[in-house]
């Protein structure tokens, strides 16, 4: 790194920063090269933490420098680590390698689980919250791009991996004529091996191979010698056909890096044992996911989420996005990427906001639509994509949409404030007897936290109980009510259609959060089990006896979190 002068004269925030280190008890180190053992701290004292922030060769991008640069990095720190410390290294997603789905991904990447000591675990991939100024690039005060940043924890095995096991995952390619190859046996490992892709431009089929250590932990090293026994195995077998070899005249299998360790003493995770005990397989049940409240937090995904969707991606689960979202599909998409998200991994994403859209755009056109919007750029387009009005006055419009609750868009629009109730009430007051489209038919938002039933932030289908309210007092029946009120998201039939014509699986597990609309919603569809998730979301910190008693709901399934 730079000498302590030519950091000061390069980066504005230099003096105070490091103030603000030293004012703390820190201490600061210049000119260290991670490369150089000799330019590292000399201390009695082992760290219990030790970060490398986006670490980068200078100049124009190198993989192979960068891949050099973070060997040296684990090499050379690992003594000054402490045995139950731990080691972060941050990276754009795709650089690491972790996510990689093809060989040119992987090529591009700095092979992030190369690179590290074969006694050093990954323990957990967190998204990276930039709240500083990324500054530095190339020498200068000027920030980087950054693409889905994430922090990647390593631990000595020593300590924290004991009795544990690797899987390994890479990819085998041979010719389009071959039969699928047949894999040697190997004591201590169970090897599996699955199709994956034809490319027929280049005459090859490509096969996955999963690799799990059965009685001992399993290092890169180890990893890499079982996959170069297979390779010499299937070329020599008289059983098999000829394979494409590379100019080393190896087969071009590419290692997609280490994957997930699974403890063999401790009990497996909450999920596994359902997962195992209850035999739900990739082959009989696929898995349905609600987002805010089970895979994030609305702002970044719950620890070890990332990690969890991948290993039961490569175990060939089916994977589905079922969520009460008033975003449309390309918004959802986006929103998943920025977090961290791999679209890619899911088969399907449903949302309430999508189902909407279609419900809408089936309806015989133009119709004259009052919005309660969701304050996003997209809330008029919404209508009008579909094919109808917008109209800003509730007495002259043909429907109410319930999108959001940060918005009313009358002339001018109303923002939320201390009065929305009031406003929104006294709106539907106006406008009783009006259809109602509900978008989104969660009442309360994931993240709020229940001290009073008032305090909670509301959702769309908080407005439709409201409404429902004010025809009921007008001496409306219940059942005028429901037909002028159609929600569409669960727990309602609509969505749960949409992936019942997609997926074929016997079982459907739906995991979510939420009691009135996951768990009630796939409880009253054939061939759904619910799976009701407590540690995060609407139901947080409750007594869940007593939310199952007073909803009158029960799951088929109760685990804490949806996580290894």
């Amino acid at each position: 790194l730079e000498t302590e002068e030519t950091h000061a004269t390069t980066y504005a925030n230099s003096a105070s920063n490091s103030n603000i280190i030293k004012q703390n008890g820190g201490t600061l180190l210049h000119s260290v090269d991670v490369t150089n053992p000799s330019t590292l701290p000399k201390s009695s004292s082992l760290f219990s933490t030790i970060i490398f922030n986006f670490p980068h060769v200078p100049g124009k991008s190198n993989n192979l420098h960068n891949r050099n640069l973070l060997k040296s990095f684990f090499q050379n720190v690992d003594p000054l680590l402490h045995p139950s410390g731990s080691i972060k290294v941050v990276l754009n997603s795709p650089q690491s390698g972790f996510d990689s789905l093809t060989s040119i991904d992987w090529k591009a990447s700095w092979n992030l689980s190369l690179q590290v000591l074969p006694s050093h675990v990954l323990t957990s991939v967190d998204p990276f919250d930039i709240n500083h100024n990324l500054s530095s690039y190339r020498g200068s005060d000027k920030s980087f791009t950054t693409v889905s940043p994430q922090t990647y924890t390593f631990q000595k095995s020593g300590k924290v991996c004991e009795g544990y096991e690797m899987c390994s995952y890479f990819e085998l390619h041979v010719e389009a004529s071959s039969d699928t190859p047949t894999l040697p046996m190997i004591e201590g490992f169970d090897l599996k091996i699955s199709f994956l892709e034809d490319l027929e431009d280049i005459n090859t089929k490509v096969y996955t191979v999963l690799i799990v250590a059965t009685h001992s932990s399993l290092s890169h090293t180890m990893a890499n010698g079982i996959r170069e026994e297979i390779e010499t195995y299937v070329t020599s077998h008289p059983q098999s056909q000829k394979l494409r070899s590379n100019k080393r005249n190896r087969l071009p299998s590419k290692p997609i890096s280490l994957i997930l360790y699974l403890s063999s003493v401790s009990p497996p995770s909450p999920l596994i044992n359902l997962l195992e005990s209850n035999n739900y397989t990739p082959q009989t049940t696929s898995l349905n996911l609600d987002l805010w409240g089970l895979l994030h937090s609305g702002s970044q995904p719950y620890k070890r989420v990332l990690l969890t969707l991948r290993y039961l991606y490569l175990k060939k689960f089916t994977l589905n996005v079922l969520s009460n979202s008033s975003k449309r599909l390309p918004e959802t998409k986006l929103h998943l990427e920025k977090l961290g998200f791999t679209v890619s991994q899911f088969s399907s994403i449903v949302t309430s906001g999508e189902a909407c859209s279609f419900y809408l755009s089936s309806l015989p056109s133009p119709k004259k639509i009052f919005v309660f919007g969701s304050g996003a750029v997209d809330d008029l387009s919404y209508v009008t994509d579909s094919g109808h009005l917008i109209s800003h006055s509730i007495t002259e419009c043909d429907i109410i949409l319930a999108r959001g609750t940060f918005l009313i868009h009358t002339d001018p629009p109303i923002s939320k404030s201390g009065t929305y109730e009031s406003d929104v009430k006294e709106l539907l007051e106006e406008g009783k007897g009006k259809e109602m489209i509900v978008c989104n038919p969660d009442v309360y938002r994931p993240d709020a936290v229940k001290v009073k039933e008032e305090d909670l932030d509301v959702m769309p289908g908080k407005i439709a109980m409201w409404y429902s309210e004010i025809l009921s007092d007008s001496g409306l029946p219940t059942s005028t009510i429901s037909s002028l009120i159609y929600q569409i998201g669960k727990p309602h039939p609509l969505v749960f259609s949409v992936i019942d014509e997609e997926d074929r699986s016997p079982i459907k597990l739906m995991f979510g959060d939420s009691l009135m609309t996951d768990v009630r919603g796939s409880n009253f569809r054939n061939g759904w089990k619910s799976v009701w998730t407590t540690e995060n979301g609407i139901h947080r910190g409750l007594d869940l006896n007593n939310e199952i008693k007073n909803y009158d709901i029960e799951p088929d399934h109760i685990i804490p979190t949806f996580t290894l």
